[in-house]
Protein backbone atom coordinates (compact mmCIF):
# COMPACT_ATOMS: atom_id res chain seq x y z
CA UNK A 1 0.00 0.00 0.00
CA UNK A 2 1.00 3.62 -0.43
CA UNK A 3 2.03 5.67 2.57
CA UNK A 4 1.32 9.36 2.96
CA UNK A 5 3.02 12.16 4.82
CA UNK A 6 2.27 15.81 5.53
CA UNK A 7 -1.49 15.25 5.32
CA UNK A 8 -4.18 17.28 7.07
CA UNK A 9 -7.89 17.86 6.73
CA UNK A 10 -9.45 21.17 5.68
CA UNK A 11 -10.65 23.34 8.53
CA UNK A 12 -13.46 25.86 9.10
CA UNK A 13 -12.87 29.36 10.47
CA UNK A 14 -15.47 30.27 13.10
CA UNK A 15 -17.15 33.66 13.52
CA UNK A 16 -20.18 35.37 12.03
CA UNK A 17 -19.92 35.69 8.26
CA UNK A 18 -16.43 34.16 8.28
CA UNK A 19 -15.78 31.91 5.32
CA UNK A 20 -13.76 28.76 4.88
CA UNK A 21 -12.51 27.82 1.44
CA UNK A 22 -11.92 24.29 0.17
CA UNK A 23 -10.90 23.58 -3.37
CA UNK A 24 -12.59 20.59 -4.99
CA UNK A 25 -12.73 19.16 -8.47
CA UNK A 26 -14.80 21.98 -9.89
CA UNK A 27 -14.70 25.01 -7.65
CA UNK A 28 -14.43 26.83 -4.37
CA UNK A 29 -16.67 25.91 -1.43
CA UNK A 30 -17.54 28.86 0.79
CA UNK A 31 -19.25 28.52 4.16
CA UNK A 32 -21.17 31.43 5.67
CA UNK A 33 -21.16 30.89 9.43
CA UNK A 34 -24.29 32.89 10.26
CA UNK A 35 -24.78 31.36 13.71
CA UNK A 36 -21.34 30.61 15.23
CA UNK A 37 -21.11 27.42 17.22
CA UNK A 38 -22.41 23.90 16.80
CA UNK A 39 -26.10 24.81 16.59
CA UNK A 40 -25.91 26.49 13.18
CA UNK A 41 -28.33 28.92 11.58
CA UNK A 42 -30.30 26.08 9.92
CA UNK A 43 -31.05 27.90 6.63
CA UNK A 44 -33.96 26.51 4.64
CA UNK A 45 -36.39 27.26 1.81
CA UNK A 46 -33.76 28.80 -0.47
CA UNK A 47 -35.48 30.78 -3.24
CA UNK A 48 -34.24 33.06 -6.05
CA UNK A 49 -35.98 36.43 -6.40
CA UNK A 50 -34.74 39.51 -8.27
CA UNK A 51 -31.15 38.26 -8.52
CA UNK A 52 -30.83 37.25 -4.87
CA UNK A 53 -31.20 34.04 -2.90
CA UNK A 54 -33.69 34.47 -0.06
CA UNK A 55 -33.91 31.99 2.79
CA UNK A 56 -35.00 31.56 6.41
CA UNK A 57 -32.30 31.40 9.08
CA UNK A 58 -31.54 32.35 12.67
CA UNK A 59 -28.54 34.13 14.17
CA UNK A 60 -27.43 34.80 17.74
CA UNK A 61 -29.95 37.64 18.19
CA UNK A 62 -33.12 36.87 16.22
CA UNK A 63 -35.36 33.89 15.77
CA UNK A 64 -36.08 32.66 12.26
CA UNK A 65 -35.96 35.67 9.96
CA UNK A 66 -35.80 36.38 6.25
CA UNK A 67 -32.22 36.57 4.93
CA UNK A 68 -30.77 37.18 1.47
CA UNK A 69 -27.48 36.95 -0.40
CA UNK A 70 -26.27 37.72 -3.91
CA UNK A 71 -23.12 36.66 -5.75
CA UNK A 72 -21.10 39.64 -4.55
CA UNK A 73 -22.02 39.82 -0.86
CA UNK A 74 -22.30 37.96 2.41
CA UNK A 75 -25.71 37.06 3.87
CA UNK A 76 -27.74 39.79 5.52
CA UNK A 77 -31.02 39.76 7.40
CA UNK A 78 -33.69 41.23 5.14
CA UNK A 79 -36.72 41.28 7.39
CA UNK A 80 -37.79 40.26 10.86
CA UNK A 81 -41.59 40.07 10.89
CA UNK A 82 -41.77 40.42 14.65
CA UNK A 83 -38.53 41.69 16.25
CA UNK A 84 -39.86 41.03 19.72
CA UNK A 85 -40.30 37.29 19.22
CA UNK A 86 -39.19 34.25 17.27
CA UNK A 87 -40.83 34.93 13.95
CA UNK A 88 -40.24 32.18 11.37
CA UNK A 89 -41.19 28.54 11.51
CA UNK A 90 -38.63 25.77 11.09
CA UNK A 91 -40.56 24.41 8.14
CA UNK A 92 -39.89 21.41 5.97
CA UNK A 93 -37.41 22.36 3.22
CA UNK A 94 -38.77 22.86 -0.29
CA UNK A 95 -42.35 23.26 0.91
CA UNK A 96 -42.63 26.31 -1.35
CA UNK A 97 -42.85 28.90 1.41
CA UNK A 98 -41.77 31.65 -1.02
CA UNK A 99 -42.88 32.81 -4.46
CA UNK A 100 -42.33 35.79 -6.76
CA UNK A 101 -45.58 37.47 -7.68
CA UNK A 102 -46.26 40.90 -9.19
CA UNK A 103 -42.58 41.78 -8.74
CA UNK A 104 -42.77 41.17 -4.98
CA UNK A 105 -41.60 38.37 -2.74
CA UNK A 106 -44.42 36.54 -0.96
CA UNK A 107 -43.62 34.22 1.91
CA UNK A 108 -45.18 32.33 4.78
CA UNK A 109 -44.10 33.62 8.19
CA UNK A 110 -45.15 33.31 11.81
CA UNK A 111 -46.05 36.29 13.99
CA UNK A 112 -46.62 36.12 17.72
CA UNK A 113 -50.04 37.83 17.38
CA UNK A 114 -51.29 36.21 14.15
CA UNK A 115 -49.68 32.80 13.87
CA UNK A 116 -48.26 31.66 10.55
CA UNK A 117 -49.73 33.68 7.68
CA UNK A 118 -48.94 35.06 4.20
CA UNK A 119 -46.66 38.11 3.96
CA UNK A 120 -45.34 40.35 1.17
CA UNK A 121 -41.93 42.06 0.86
CA UNK A 122 -41.27 44.78 -1.74
CA UNK A 123 -37.47 44.79 -1.35
CA UNK A 124 -37.27 48.04 0.60
CA UNK A 125 -39.97 48.46 3.23
CA UNK A 126 -41.05 46.30 6.13
CA UNK A 127 -43.09 43.22 5.15
CA UNK A 128 -46.87 43.44 5.26
CA UNK A 129 -49.30 40.64 6.09
CA UNK A 130 -51.72 39.82 3.27
CA UNK A 131 -54.50 38.31 5.37
CA UNK A 132 -55.06 36.83 8.80
CA UNK A 133 -56.59 33.57 7.56
CA UNK A 134 -57.65 32.45 11.04
CA UNK A 135 -58.01 35.22 13.61
CA UNK A 136 -55.86 35.76 16.67
CA UNK A 137 -52.92 33.42 17.14
CA UNK A 138 -54.34 30.59 15.06
CA UNK A 139 -52.36 29.86 11.90
CA UNK A 140 -53.60 29.60 8.33
CA UNK A 141 -50.19 28.03 7.59
CA UNK A 142 -49.84 28.95 3.89
CA UNK A 143 -47.60 26.53 1.98
CA UNK A 144 -46.87 25.59 -1.64
CA UNK A 145 -46.96 29.17 -2.93
CA UNK A 146 -47.32 29.19 -6.74
CA UNK A 147 -47.50 32.23 -9.02
CA UNK A 148 -49.61 31.53 -12.12
CA UNK A 149 -51.81 33.44 -14.58
CA UNK A 150 -51.39 36.75 -12.73
CA UNK A 151 -52.58 35.18 -9.48
CA UNK A 152 -50.90 33.67 -6.42
CA UNK A 153 -52.12 30.23 -5.36
CA UNK A 154 -51.33 28.46 -2.11
CA UNK A 155 -52.57 25.82 0.29
CA UNK A 156 -53.90 27.07 3.64
CA UNK A 157 -56.65 26.82 6.21
CA UNK A 158 -59.21 29.48 7.13
CA UNK A 159 -62.05 29.65 9.62
CA UNK A 160 -64.21 27.42 7.39
CA UNK A 161 -61.52 24.74 7.02
CA UNK A 162 -59.95 24.51 10.49
CA UNK A 163 -59.13 20.81 10.21
CA UNK A 164 -57.35 20.84 6.86
CA UNK A 165 -55.94 22.85 3.99
CA UNK A 166 -57.71 23.99 0.82
CA UNK A 167 -56.55 25.80 -2.33
CA UNK A 168 -56.63 29.61 -2.09
CA UNK A 169 -56.09 32.35 -4.66
CA UNK A 170 -54.74 35.86 -4.05
CA UNK A 171 -55.39 38.66 -6.56
CA UNK A 172 -53.18 41.73 -6.07
CA UNK A 173 -55.56 43.89 -8.16
CA UNK A 174 -58.32 43.76 -5.56
CA UNK A 175 -56.35 42.44 -2.58
CA UNK A 176 -58.78 39.53 -2.10
CA UNK A 177 -57.99 36.00 -0.94
CA UNK A 178 -60.57 33.47 -2.21
CA UNK A 179 -60.92 29.74 -1.51
CA UNK A 180 -60.83 27.77 -4.78
CA UNK A 181 -61.35 24.17 -3.61
CA UNK A 182 -63.67 22.40 -1.23
CA UNK A 183 -62.16 18.97 -0.77
CA UNK A 184 -63.29 18.81 2.84
CA UNK A 185 -67.06 18.94 2.31
CA UNK A 186 -68.34 16.67 5.11
CA UNK A 187 -65.08 14.79 5.61
CA UNK A 188 -63.08 14.65 8.78
CA UNK A 189 -59.82 15.89 7.32
CA UNK A 190 -58.28 17.08 4.09
CA UNK A 191 -54.97 18.46 3.02
CA UNK A 192 -53.28 19.93 -0.03
CA UNK A 193 -49.67 19.60 -1.14
CA UNK A 194 -47.54 19.96 -4.28
CA UNK A 195 -49.35 22.89 -5.89
CA UNK A 196 -48.18 23.49 -9.47
CA UNK A 197 -49.62 24.48 -12.85
CA UNK A 198 -50.25 22.75 -16.17
CA UNK A 199 -52.09 23.67 -19.37
CA UNK A 200 -53.78 26.76 -17.94
CA UNK A 201 -54.89 25.00 -14.78
CA UNK A 202 -53.63 24.48 -11.24
CA UNK A 203 -52.70 20.90 -10.40
CA UNK A 204 -52.35 19.80 -6.79
CA UNK A 205 -52.49 16.82 -4.47
CA UNK A 206 -55.46 16.66 -2.13
CA UNK A 207 -56.69 13.99 0.24
CA UNK A 208 -59.64 13.23 2.47
CA UNK A 209 -61.10 10.17 4.16
CA UNK A 210 -63.16 9.09 1.11
CA UNK A 211 -60.81 9.27 -1.86
CA UNK A 212 -57.42 9.14 -0.18
CA UNK A 213 -54.61 11.22 -1.70
CA UNK A 214 -55.24 11.89 -5.41
CA UNK A 215 -54.55 14.40 -8.22
CA UNK A 216 -56.88 17.41 -8.38
CA UNK A 217 -57.24 20.23 -10.90
CA UNK A 218 -58.50 23.78 -10.60
CA UNK A 219 -59.62 25.64 -13.75
CA UNK A 220 -59.51 29.44 -13.27
CA UNK A 221 -61.81 29.95 -16.29
CA UNK A 222 -64.74 28.12 -14.70
CA UNK A 223 -63.52 28.58 -11.11
CA UNK A 224 -64.01 24.92 -10.25
CA UNK A 225 -61.79 22.18 -8.84
CA UNK A 226 -62.20 18.42 -9.20
CA UNK A 227 -60.38 15.12 -8.83
CA UNK A 228 -58.60 14.20 -12.04
CA UNK A 229 -58.50 10.45 -11.55
CA UNK A 230 -58.84 7.86 -8.79
CA UNK A 231 -55.44 6.26 -9.38
CA UNK A 232 -55.55 4.22 -6.17
CA UNK A 233 -59.15 2.98 -5.76
CA UNK A 234 -60.82 1.55 -2.67
CA UNK A 235 -59.91 4.57 -0.54
CA UNK A 236 -56.20 3.90 -0.95
CA UNK A 237 -53.71 6.76 -1.20
CA UNK A 238 -52.04 7.39 -4.56
CA UNK A 239 -49.73 10.00 -2.98
CA UNK A 240 -49.13 11.87 -6.26
CA UNK A 241 -46.34 14.44 -6.36
CA UNK A 242 -43.29 15.79 -8.19
CA UNK A 243 -45.47 17.43 -10.87
CA UNK A 244 -43.26 18.22 -13.88
CA UNK A 245 -44.34 19.64 -17.25
CA UNK A 246 -42.40 18.22 -20.21
CA UNK A 247 -43.22 18.55 -23.92
CA UNK A 248 -46.75 19.74 -23.19
CA UNK A 249 -47.54 16.84 -20.85
CA UNK A 250 -47.73 16.53 -17.09
CA UNK A 251 -45.53 13.89 -15.47
CA UNK A 252 -45.78 12.90 -11.83
CA UNK A 253 -45.13 10.07 -9.40
CA UNK A 254 -47.95 8.04 -7.86
CA UNK A 255 -48.91 4.55 -6.74
CA UNK A 256 -52.03 2.57 -7.59
CA UNK A 257 -51.68 0.59 -4.37
CA UNK A 258 -50.35 -2.44 -6.26
CA UNK A 259 -47.08 -1.48 -7.98
CA UNK A 260 -45.23 0.89 -5.66
CA UNK A 261 -44.43 4.47 -6.63
CA UNK A 262 -44.27 4.74 -10.43
CA UNK A 263 -44.07 7.32 -13.21
CA UNK A 264 -47.37 8.64 -14.63
CA UNK A 265 -48.20 10.96 -17.52
CA UNK A 266 -51.26 13.13 -18.21
CA UNK A 267 -51.77 14.63 -21.68
CA UNK A 268 -54.45 17.11 -20.62
CA UNK A 269 -57.31 15.13 -22.17
CA UNK A 270 -57.37 11.48 -21.16
CA UNK A 271 -56.92 9.99 -17.69
CA UNK A 272 -53.33 9.70 -16.42
CA UNK A 273 -51.58 6.48 -17.30
CA UNK A 274 -48.67 4.63 -15.81
CA UNK A 275 -45.65 4.71 -18.10
CA UNK A 276 -43.93 1.58 -16.80
CA UNK A 277 -43.33 -0.51 -13.74
CA UNK A 278 -39.72 -0.28 -12.57
CA UNK A 279 -40.21 -2.82 -9.77
CA UNK A 280 -42.40 -3.13 -6.71
CA UNK A 281 -40.34 -0.52 -4.83
CA UNK A 282 -40.35 1.90 -7.75
CA UNK A 283 -39.63 5.60 -7.41
CA UNK A 284 -39.04 7.07 -3.98
CA UNK A 285 -42.29 8.02 -2.17
CA UNK A 286 -43.25 11.47 -3.35
CA UNK A 287 -43.40 13.05 0.09
CA UNK A 288 -39.90 14.16 -0.84
CA UNK A 289 -39.88 16.84 -3.53
CA UNK A 290 -36.98 17.67 -5.81
CA UNK A 291 -36.36 14.16 -7.13
CA UNK A 292 -37.56 14.69 -10.70
CA UNK A 293 -36.72 17.24 -13.40
CA UNK A 294 -36.32 17.74 -17.14
CA UNK A 295 -32.75 17.56 -18.42
CA UNK A 296 -31.08 16.64 -21.70
CA UNK A 297 -34.50 16.26 -23.42
CA UNK A 298 -35.38 13.51 -20.96
CA UNK A 299 -37.09 13.16 -17.61
CA UNK A 300 -34.60 12.37 -14.81
CA UNK A 301 -35.84 10.96 -11.50
CA UNK A 302 -34.62 9.08 -8.42
CA UNK A 303 -35.77 5.64 -7.34
CA UNK A 304 -36.20 3.97 -3.97
CA UNK A 305 -32.91 2.10 -4.64
CA UNK A 306 -30.96 5.41 -4.55
CA UNK A 307 -30.41 5.34 -8.30
CA UNK A 308 -31.11 7.87 -11.05
CA UNK A 309 -33.11 6.94 -14.14
CA UNK A 310 -33.96 8.86 -17.29
CA UNK A 311 -37.17 8.50 -19.30
CA UNK A 312 -36.89 9.18 -23.03
CA UNK A 313 -40.35 10.17 -24.39
CA UNK A 314 -39.26 9.55 -27.99
CA UNK A 315 -38.27 5.92 -27.50
CA UNK A 316 -40.50 5.33 -24.47
CA UNK A 317 -37.59 3.72 -22.61
CA UNK A 318 -36.23 4.18 -19.10
CA UNK A 319 -32.48 3.81 -18.54
CA UNK A 320 -30.31 4.02 -15.45
CA UNK A 321 -27.79 6.85 -15.17
CA UNK A 322 -24.72 5.65 -13.26
CA UNK A 323 -21.49 7.01 -11.88
CA UNK A 324 -18.50 5.30 -13.48
CA UNK A 325 -17.19 3.75 -10.26
CA UNK A 326 -19.41 4.81 -7.37
CA UNK A 327 -22.88 4.03 -6.12
CA UNK A 328 -25.14 6.18 -3.97
CA UNK A 329 -26.14 5.23 -0.44
CA UNK A 330 -28.67 8.05 -0.06
CA UNK A 331 -31.44 9.32 -2.29
CA UNK A 332 -30.18 11.63 -5.08
CA UNK A 333 -32.38 14.70 -4.72
CA UNK A 334 -32.65 18.49 -4.90
CA UNK A 335 -32.27 18.29 -8.69
CA UNK A 336 -31.51 21.62 -10.35
CA UNK A 337 -30.46 22.29 -13.95
CA UNK A 338 -28.00 25.07 -14.75
CA UNK A 339 -25.57 25.75 -17.63
CA UNK A 340 -26.31 22.43 -19.40
CA UNK A 341 -25.70 20.36 -16.29
CA UNK A 342 -27.90 18.55 -13.80
CA UNK A 343 -26.86 19.07 -10.17
CA UNK A 344 -28.02 17.07 -7.18
CA UNK A 345 -27.12 16.03 -3.65
CA UNK A 346 -26.30 12.43 -2.72
CA UNK A 347 -24.00 10.33 -0.57
CA UNK A 348 -21.44 8.23 -2.45
CA UNK A 349 -20.32 4.90 -1.08
CA UNK A 350 -16.72 6.17 -0.88
CA UNK A 351 -17.04 9.96 -1.21
CA UNK A 352 -19.55 10.77 1.52
CA UNK A 353 -22.21 13.47 1.14
CA UNK A 354 -21.43 15.70 -1.83
CA UNK A 355 -22.96 17.77 -4.62
CA UNK A 356 -22.70 16.05 -7.99
CA UNK A 357 -23.02 17.17 -11.59
CA UNK A 358 -24.29 15.19 -14.57
CA UNK A 359 -23.50 16.41 -18.09
CA UNK A 360 -25.40 15.69 -21.32
CA UNK A 361 -23.30 12.54 -21.84
CA UNK A 362 -24.46 11.28 -18.41
CA UNK A 363 -21.00 11.62 -16.88
CA UNK A 364 -21.45 12.09 -13.13
CA UNK A 365 -18.77 13.85 -11.06
CA UNK A 366 -18.59 15.22 -7.53
CA UNK A 367 -18.06 18.98 -7.64
CA UNK A 368 -17.54 19.37 -3.89
CA UNK A 369 -15.36 17.81 -1.26
CA UNK A 370 -17.26 18.59 1.92
CA UNK A 371 -15.17 18.49 5.14
CA UNK A 372 -17.87 16.37 6.78
CA UNK A 373 -18.82 13.09 5.07
CA UNK A 374 -22.30 13.41 6.63
CA UNK A 375 -22.95 17.02 5.60
CA UNK A 376 -26.07 16.15 3.55
CA UNK A 377 -26.22 19.17 1.20
CA UNK A 378 -29.80 20.30 0.63
CA UNK A 379 -31.96 22.73 -1.37
CA UNK A 380 -29.56 23.44 -4.23
CA UNK A 381 -30.28 26.86 -5.76
CA UNK A 382 -28.38 28.41 -8.68
CA UNK A 383 -27.49 31.98 -9.65
CA UNK A 384 -25.07 32.12 -12.58
CA UNK A 385 -22.30 29.59 -11.97
CA UNK A 386 -22.84 29.67 -8.21
CA UNK A 387 -24.78 26.97 -6.38
CA UNK A 388 -26.10 27.87 -2.93
CA UNK A 389 -27.14 25.15 -0.50
CA UNK A 390 -27.39 24.27 3.16
CA UNK A 391 -25.16 21.62 4.72
CA UNK A 392 -24.13 20.32 8.13
CA UNK A 393 -20.70 20.24 9.70
CA UNK A 394 -18.70 21.25 12.75
CA UNK A 395 -20.40 24.68 12.63
CA UNK A 396 -23.87 23.15 12.62
CA UNK A 397 -26.09 23.49 9.56
CA UNK A 398 -25.09 26.58 7.60
CA UNK A 399 -25.29 28.22 4.17
CA UNK A 400 -22.71 27.25 1.53
CA UNK A 401 -21.79 28.34 -1.96
CA UNK A 402 -19.86 26.44 -4.61
CA UNK A 403 -18.82 27.60 -8.05
CA UNK A 404 -18.78 24.86 -10.69
CA UNK A 405 -15.81 25.83 -12.86
CA UNK A 406 -14.97 22.56 -14.56
CA UNK A 407 -13.80 24.43 -17.66
CA UNK A 408 -11.10 26.13 -15.57
CA UNK A 409 -9.96 22.98 -13.82
CA UNK A 410 -6.30 23.61 -14.65
CA UNK A 411 -6.38 26.82 -12.62
CA UNK A 412 -7.63 24.96 -9.57
CA UNK A 413 -5.22 22.04 -9.60
CA UNK A 414 -1.92 23.88 -9.52
CA UNK A 415 1.52 22.54 -8.65
CA UNK A 416 4.45 24.80 -8.00
CA UNK A 417 6.51 21.73 -8.93
CA UNK A 418 6.28 17.96 -9.07
CA UNK A 419 9.22 15.61 -8.57
CA UNK A 420 9.68 11.87 -8.41
CA UNK A 421 12.86 10.27 -7.00
CA UNK A 422 14.77 8.05 -7.05
CA UNK A 423 13.95 6.78 -10.51
CA UNK A 424 14.98 4.04 -11.19
CA UNK A 425 14.69 2.50 -7.73
CA UNK A 426 14.97 -0.89 -6.04
CA UNK A 427 12.37 -0.31 -3.34
CA UNK A 428 10.59 3.05 -2.84
CA UNK A 429 10.09 6.12 -5.01
CA UNK A 430 8.92 9.45 -3.61
CA UNK A 431 6.41 11.62 -5.46
CA UNK A 432 6.79 15.19 -4.22
CA UNK A 433 4.09 17.76 -4.97
CA UNK A 434 3.64 21.34 -3.83
CA UNK A 435 -0.07 22.21 -3.86
CA UNK A 436 -1.30 25.79 -4.04
CA UNK A 437 -4.82 24.78 -3.02
CA UNK A 438 -6.58 22.12 -0.96
CA UNK A 439 -7.22 19.19 -3.26
CA UNK A 440 -8.44 15.60 -3.18
CA UNK A 441 -6.09 13.32 -5.12
CA UNK A 442 -5.64 9.61 -5.77
CA UNK A 443 -2.49 7.92 -7.03
CA UNK A 444 -2.63 4.71 -9.07
CA UNK A 445 0.27 2.50 -10.18
CA UNK A 446 -0.17 0.19 -13.17
CA UNK A 447 2.11 -2.20 -15.05
CA UNK A 448 2.74 -1.99 -18.78
CA UNK A 449 -0.27 -4.24 -19.44
CA UNK A 450 -2.55 -1.67 -17.80
CA UNK A 451 -3.18 -3.76 -14.69
CA UNK A 452 -3.47 -1.84 -11.40
CA UNK A 453 -0.84 -3.01 -8.92
CA UNK A 454 -1.33 -0.32 -6.24
CA UNK A 455 -3.86 2.41 -5.47
CA UNK A 456 -3.79 5.01 -2.71
CA UNK A 457 -7.48 5.81 -2.36
CA UNK A 458 -8.83 9.38 -2.31
CA UNK A 459 -6.96 11.66 0.10
CA UNK A 460 -7.62 15.32 0.91
CA UNK A 461 -4.36 17.32 0.88
CA UNK A 462 -3.83 20.80 2.27
CA UNK A 463 -2.22 23.68 0.37
CA UNK A 464 1.36 22.68 1.19
CA UNK A 465 4.22 20.43 0.09
CA UNK A 466 3.51 16.69 0.30
CA UNK A 467 5.53 13.55 -0.31
CA UNK A 468 3.77 10.37 -1.40
CA UNK A 469 5.77 7.18 -0.97
CA UNK A 470 5.32 4.58 -3.72
CA UNK A 471 6.55 1.14 -2.61
CA UNK A 472 7.89 -1.09 -5.39
CA UNK A 473 9.99 -3.53 -3.35
CA UNK A 474 7.48 -6.36 -3.72
CA UNK A 475 7.01 -5.86 -7.47
CA UNK A 476 8.99 -7.50 -10.28
CA UNK A 477 11.62 -5.46 -12.06
CA UNK A 478 10.26 -3.52 -14.99
CA UNK A 479 8.49 -0.32 -16.07
CA UNK A 480 5.44 1.03 -14.29
CA UNK A 481 3.15 4.02 -14.88
CA UNK A 482 1.98 6.29 -12.05
CA UNK A 483 -1.15 8.43 -12.48
CA UNK A 484 -2.31 11.20 -10.14
CA UNK A 485 -6.04 11.87 -10.47
CA UNK A 486 -8.52 14.32 -9.00
CA UNK A 487 -11.81 13.39 -7.32
CA UNK A 488 -13.59 13.01 -10.67
CA UNK A 489 -10.99 10.56 -12.01
CA UNK A 490 -9.42 13.10 -14.39
CA UNK A 491 -5.67 12.69 -14.77
CA UNK A 492 -3.65 15.69 -13.55
CA UNK A 493 -0.14 14.19 -13.64
CA UNK A 494 1.48 10.94 -14.82
CA UNK A 495 4.83 9.41 -15.65
CA UNK A 496 6.93 6.26 -15.73
CA UNK A 497 8.73 4.50 -12.88
CA UNK A 498 11.53 1.98 -13.37
CA UNK A 499 12.01 -0.85 -10.87
CA UNK A 500 15.51 -2.33 -10.89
Amino acid sequence: MFSFTNMKRAFIISGIFCCSHAFAQSGIIVEYDIFPGEAGSRPHNLYVHNGKVYFFATDTVHGYSLWSIDNSSTPSMTADVNPAAVSFPSAIPQQQLMASYNGMLFFSAEHVDYGQELWMYDGANAPTMIKDMITRQNSGSPTYLTSFNNRLYFAASDSTTPSGAELFEYNHLNGQVVKRSDILQAKLYSGITSVSNFDGRIVFTAFNDLTGAEVFLYDPNVKQSWMLSNIAPDNLDAYPGNYTVFNGKLYFTATDGQNGMQLYVYDGIYAPKRISTLDLAGIHPSGLEGIMTVFNNQLYFSTAQNTIHAYNPVTGTISEVKHSNESFTSLPRYFVVNNSKLYFSATGNSSGSEIWSCDTMNNINAITNMPDDNSFPAELTCIGNNIYFSAGGTSGRELYKVTDSATTLSSLIVFDDIKIYPNPTKDISHLEINLKHIQTLELTLTDMNGRTVCKSGKVLYSAAKHTIDIPLQNLPAGTYVYSLQDISGSRVASGKLFKQ
